[in-house]
């Protein structure tokens, strides 16, 4: 069965621009012929719609149509551009991970003219490349969130409107504007010519990013994934230099750390992780020196004195137990040295000479796929240090909205619901490594090794108020009454 573009169909090749995505192509289609998007997705690609409730990607996607070459030929002009006319034509390994079909994105101006380009899906950027105007993911009319950037009858049976109210996206509908002048069109492909050599650079270059889809925090978990799409286009951005003015990106609301370090090679995985080499007095010395540094700077709060025992850490089943009844500073410096240094550091007599620090294999051994340099690994330590804050943080934020949060308190099913949710991040056992952190490989850089790059939060510490307890005294139980 041969698809395509009806013979009869009303269409002007003049109507095509650079760049343009498949939505604008078939909204132009969809009006000129009065179709519906069932009748577009059959006469077009021999395909009926589905309604893909619940997924990340939907099924008849326009932000990477493969959909439509996978079973049937297909063929005509209008089918051809967007079938071509996807993200993954620029990049298919990135495609995804910089750009989303949960709801189209859009410069008005643009859709006056009866255009959106394709790069407007890129959460990374911010402002329209022509006009210098915000992309918007709503109506200016009615506020109503934009349909979703696939071939669905919310998106295709009212084209160039809001399926709510019906006000056109560009605030005016003129089909006669559509036609653009040679010199237009290379102004258009001027203007988005930057984004399309960076993305292309991107695609060819040597990066291995193997957890950025496991790489996720309460900074990076809102609703359909939006700001986790901003950090990484920050960070790919960090590597891959973009040639535009910082006014068109987006800008992630939170901080990151991103060290650039390098990894050894010809370091085999199954040796790194049988044994520990027997000197690592290195990694140990940068562990000392960032715990000195968090000592200076959070004062009275980061000292953990010896002789402490499980109860005065809330330390059972090798799970750090918050409580809002110490210090959050305290158990924010505890949960990040827990996951570095086995309990019994700190558990001997203080009259007692201190015992030569060992750190966990699991944190002597990061990272598992491949090894890191002393550069990176001070990145891991120091952004995992910013990450046990953002935990307590986030924690302590949600158990202020409780009566109680001890899971044998007043209120007990929420409180363990919190405890249940908290745990796998409060645990070295089962998380050696917050996933708020990530790591990623520039493969080639370097003569003697790969560029590894660590990412993860950026300092938290004033997001969790000193404790006054600790304020006056040096005290390890550090208690103190509920904060308000």
């Amino acid at each position: 069965m041969i698809t395509g573009q009806p013979n009869d169909a009303a269409w002007r090749d003049e109507w095509r621009n650079p760049f343009e995505s498949p939505l604008s192509l078939l909204w132009k289609f969809a009006w000129a012929n009065c179709l519906t998007a069932g009748e577009i997705c059959k006469a077009l690609f021999g395909r009926n719609l589905t309604s893909s409730l619940g997924m990340a990607v939907h099924g008849r996607t326009l932000l990477t149509p493969t959909w439509i070459r996978h079973e049937y030929p297909y063929s005509g002009p209008v089918a051809t551009a967007v079938a071509n006319g996807g993200l993954e034509e620029y990049t298919r390994y990135w495609a995804t991970a910089l750009a989303s079909d949960a709801a189209i994105r859009y410069c008005p101006k643009c859709m006056q003219r009866g255009y959106q380009t394709i790069f407007a899906q890129l959460d990374g950027l911010q402002q329209c490349l022509i006009h210098a105007e915000p992309l918007l993911a709503h109506c200016t009319n009615c506020t109503a969130a934009t349909p979703r950037f696939a071939l669905v009858p919310e998106t295709m049976d009212a084209p160039w409107r809001c399926p709510s109210c019906l006000h056109p996206f560009g605030g005016v509908f003129q089909p006669s504007e559509w036609v653009t002048t040679p010199s237009e069109k290379a102004c258009i492909y001027d203007a988005f010519e930057p984004i399309d050599h960076w993305l292309r650079n991107l695609e060819h270059a040597s990066l291995e990013w193997s957890g950025q889809r496991e790489w996720h925090g309460r900074w990076l978990a809102e609703p359909l994934g939006h700001m986790k799409r901003i950090m990484t286009f920050s960070v790919l951005r960090t590597l891959e230099p973009i040639d535009l003015p910082d006014s068109f990106l987006a800008k992630p609301d939170r901080s990151m750390a991103i060290t650039v370090g390098s990894s050894v090679p010809d370091i085999l995985l199954e040796s790194r992780l049988i044994e520990t080499p027997p000197d690592n007095r290195g990694l140990i010395s940068i562990y000392k020196s960032i715990r000195r540094y968090l000592r200076r700077r959070l004062g009275p709060c980061a000292r953990i004195d010896d002789g402490m025992t499980n109860e005065d850490i809330f330390w059972k089943d090798q799970i750090l137990n918050l409580s809002r009844k110490l210090c959050p500073r305290k158990q924010a410096m505890l949960l990040w040295r827990l996951r570095f240094e086995d309990i019994d550091q700190f558990q001997q007599s203080p009259r007692r000479q201190a015992p030569r620090l060992h750190l966990r294999e699991s944190a002597l051994n990061w990272p598992w796929q491949a090894t890191a340099n002393q550069t990176a690994w001070a990145g891991f330590a120091l952004t995992s240090a910013h990450a046990s804050f953002e935990v307590v943080a986030n924690w302590w934020e949600r158990a202020k909205q409780l009566q109680d949060e001890d899971i044998y308190g007043r209120d007990r099913a929420h409180a363990l619901t919190l405890y249940l949710e908290f745990a796998p991040f409060l645990s070295p056992i089962k998380t050696p490594v917050l996933p708020q952190i990530t790591m990623l490989l520039n493969v080639g850089v370097h003569q003697k090794g790969e560029a590894m790059v660590v990412v993860g939060p950026g300092p938290r510490f004033d997001d969790l108020e000193p404790c006054p307890h600790c304020e006056l005294h040096v005290n390890h139980h550090c208690r103190t009454a509920v904060y308000s």
